[in-house]
């Protein structure tokens, strides 16, 4: 690498500045020509490819690098993050990152990305082990991001994290994972401290954004918690990370002007679920005089179309129409644009979406006129995607007390599959129509038929909250819309909280559930209506 190459870098930020991307990966492709063995030229010829839209010639490149005998398993990894996140292919980069590890068998970062691999494919066992083996083999950052991901060991990421920071005290990833471990662990004024610190040095990463409000929201520092929301429609992160039209309109934002006589969209942004809790706000819209466009998933279009204040549904941005409104905003920055910050949430015990029109209603495997058996909806699993990891979940041995209630009815309220040996480890016969269901119309019509829902927090509590129908949430790790304690929540009144009495410890939430439902048998049988 020479004073050829360091011309040719400042050409290259040169052509970068200017938006020439085209030329820019042109010159990153005649430096990678020279030397296909270097991590960093590679790295930026990857990127300049992905920036175009060039997944497979970035593969190419990867492959190109790998023929050549390279002194690092980076191309193996590079390759495998093309084909997971640009081409959608986990299997090519399970397969991507095993072979470099036959070259590398010692390779930490390998390890840790298969386990994150396994994780987000939902191989939980592939997880844990390739996590422990990063985490023998691994520097302390390799060491951390292990234990604090992969093993729910977030006594042992702390330590780890204290020691990268007595070190290093600014660095961010540390600060990061120190203070969500620390949230795990309960302790969330000193996991607050920390996620502060990060947010100094990086105010618009997403895993510093949402564990931050989430604890301040928690600790009632409400006005806080929502500020920091706020930093998702930041021009500055919006600029890096979002579609231009953002930035184009970013003075469209709603930040509370009048509505009188206002086109204003509104764009699902998050979970399916916060989809669903966000959706109360339509009335608030209209009642506030605007012209209503709800922008949601495919899969909520039909349920919404039930939903009343909304005047126009869409299930794409409007790119090329956006400055037809007026305003816009994100729907989960909708709570403190009426009032949230002060306490105020428009709760309504009978829901906000009504199924006017309610086909096909009648459960194959249940008779109406034997109402001696309870009819309940359980939703028990949910993807890892949350920063609290799989501190949502129960295994289906957490779910053995319920199988010792007599005469109940238990049916899937979720996607994911039943585990095969599901029966075998719970101890309850569970019937799933899920397949049968196109979108969440076709849920809302289901769960309306059942006596309960039970679930943990995902979107099947949200949508028997939004439906109001009767509802049970079990709760893990502490969520800001839950609360701390008590058995209810501004949100969801009519939806009852049970909570864990210590970290991880499932077993007394369902014997708590096993408990209600024996004393409560009678007056839900009553209820179905």
């Amino acid at each position: 690498m020479d004073k050829d190459f360091d011309h040719m870098d400042a050409q290259i930020r040169d052509a970068e500045a200017a938006g020439r991307f085209d030329l820019a990966a042109d010159l990153r492709k005649l430096i990678f020509e020279s030397h296909p063995q270097n991590d960093d030229v590679l790295a930026g010829y990857v990127e300049a490819l992905l920036r175009l839209g060039k997944a497979d010639k970035a593969l190419d490149a990867c492959d190109r690098a790998i023929a050549m005998m390279p002194t690092s398993s980076y191309p193996w990894r590079k390759r495998a993050v093309v084909q997971f996140n640009f081409l959608n292919n986990p299997a090519a980069a399970e397969a991507s990152l095993k072979a470099g590890l036959e070259v590398y068998p010692s390779d930490a970062e390998s390890h840790l990305m298969l386990a994150d691999l396994s994780f987000q494919t939902l191989d939980f066992d592939a997880a844990r082990h390739h996590g422990s083996r990063a985490a023998e083999i691994g520097d302390s950052r390799v060491v951390l991001r292990a234990r604090h991901r992969f093993l729910d060991d977030h006594e042992g990421a702390v330590e780890v994290a204290f020691g990268i920071l007595a070190a290093r005290p600014t660095d961010v990833e540390a600060l990061t994972q120190c203070g969500i471990s620390l949230f795990m662990l309960g302790r969330l004024e000193e996991g607050a401290s920390y996620l502060y610190r990060a947010a100094e040095h990086e105010p618009h990463r997403g895993d510093v954004i949402f564990p931050l409000a989430n604890i301040l929201l928690l600790l009632g520092d409400t006005k806080a918690g929502w500020r920091h929301y706020e930093m998702l429609v930041d021009k500055g992160l919006l600029t890096k990370s979002a579609p231009p039209v953002l930035t184009t309109y970013h003075d469209r934002l709603w930040r509370g002007q009048s509505l009188e006589n206002k086109r204003i969209l509104v764009l699902s942004y998050l979970g399916l679920g916060d989809s669903l809790m966000y959706a109360r706000y339509a009335r608030s819209l209209k009642a506030a005089g605007a012209h209503v466009t709800f922008c949601v998933r495919p899969e909520l279009k039909r349920l919404f179309n039930e939903l009343e204040g909304v005047d126009n549904l869409l299930t794409a941005w409007p790119v090329e129409n956006w400055s037809e409104y007026d305003y816009w905003i994100f729907d989960n920055l909708l709570p403190p644009r009426f009032g949230a910050s002060e306490g105020n949430v428009p709760a309504r015990l009978d829901g906000y979406i009504k199924l006017r029109s309610r086909v096909g209603t009648e459960l194959p495997t249940a008779s109406h006129s034997h109402r001696d058996r309870l009819r309940i909806g359980l939703c028990w699993d949910t993807a890892p995607t949350h920063f609290t990891g799989r501190a949502r979940s129960l295994a289906p041995e957490d779910l053995q007390p319920l199988a010792e209630i007599a005469n109940v009815d238990w049916f899937a309220l979720q996607k994911r599959p039943v585990v095969p040996d599901f029966t075998a480890r719970s101890g309850l016969s569970i019937v799933d129509h899920s397949h049968d269901w196109t979108d969440f119309y076709d849920a809302a019509v289901f769960a309306s038929t059942l006596d309960l829902t039970i679930s943990i927090c995902s979107a099947p509590i949200h949508l028997a909250g939004a439906l109001g129908l009767p509802a049970w949430v079990m709760v893990g790790a502490p969520e800001w819309r839950w609360g701390r304690q008590g058995d209810h929540s501004p949100w969801y009144p009519h939806v009852r909280i049970f909570r864990q009495m210590e970290r991880g410890g499932w077993r007394s939430v369902t014997e708590a559930v096993r408990v209600a439902l024996e004393l409560e048998r009678g007056s839900l049988l009553q209820s179905y209506g």
